[in-house]
């Protein structure tokens, strides 16, 4: 998730609920995200149908059906799209008609391809394990599922890898990754991220720790040498946890030269 200006922004694709039989046969759906009360009334009347329709036909899956087509019909609660999305899918089976249900109730098309989710978390992961920051380019994604870069995404980060003082330091000391914002919720949810604090804008450029904690965030605006003061503090934190480490590992020397070496040539870049 992202929040911009304190408020939670919604990143990612829409939502559907599903009532089903224990057989998994479904009674009614909603999409989209609707308050307690909203998703209390759908729930109501889906269990209250159904006990009407198991009263009159205990045992008839046919006669069910069709039960279950007239109700949707007749219903004037204010999902009318849902209604007439289930009444062509009379107690159809969850795993034969979830995609059609929520591509018709959201006007969405379900992105089945979730490689580039498992790729970034593996991407988080070996920051974790090295210790490097995050430079996390959050962007709103095009083509068939949303998940390619847009031309201003491209153009923001080119600019970045044509400055000659912000390549040689994100080459040598971040992880970069590229995600688009529809994806969000599902890699928070695989590589338990937490919420990211936003500009707003169609590109964000998010920085975090190696544990994928925001430490700041960079703008397309900035010029090369605010970059790189922006990618410092970073840099010297996670140096600073290697140097403790190799303290406590019995090796002080190693340590007071990672923290020269490393901050020789972070001035190198400034100058």
């Amino acid at each position: 998730m992202v929040k911009v200006n304190g408020q939670l922004q919604k990143n990612g694709g829409n939502v559907a609920s599903y009532f089903c039989t224990p057989e998994m046969r479904v009674i009614h759906a909603t999409a989209q995200p609707v308050n307690a009360d909203a998703l209390l009334r759908e729930a109501h009347w889906a269990v209250d149908t159904y006990r009407e329709i198991v009263a009159q036909e205990p045992t008839n899956l046919q006669a069910q059906r069709s039960l279950v087509r007239s109700a949707h019909s007749s219903s004037n609660l204010s999902n009318t799209q849902a209604h007439r999305i289930m009444a062509a899918h009379p107690l159809a089976h969850l795993s034969d008609v979830d995609e059609a249900i929520f591509e018709g109730l959201t006007n969405e098309v379900i992105n089945k391809d979730r490689k580039i989710v498992y790729e970034v978390a593996e991407w988080f992961k070996l920051a974790e394990e090295t210790g490097k920051p995050v430079l996390l380019v959050l962007y709103d994604g095009v083509g068939e599922y949303k998940d390619e870069p847009d031309s201003r995404t491209e153009n923001i980060v080119s600019k970045l890898y044509c400055s000659k003082r912000v390549k040689p330091i994100l080459d040598e000391y971040y992880v970069k990754i590229w995600f688009p914002k529809d994806q969000l919720p599902a890699l928070s949810n695989l590589a338990d991220l937490p919420v990211y604090e936003g500009s707003g804008q169609s590109t964000m450029m998010i920085l975090t720790n190696s544990l994928g904690e925001q430490i700041g965030r960079l703008h397309g605006s900035m010029q090369p040498d605010q970059v790189v003061m922006a990618l410092s503090p970073a840099i010297h934190e996670a140096n600073m946890e290697l140097a403790e480490e190799l303290g406590d590992q019995g090796e002080p020397q190693d340590a007071l030269g990672l923290l020269n070496k490393k901050d020789r040539r972070l001035h190198m870049s400034q100058d």
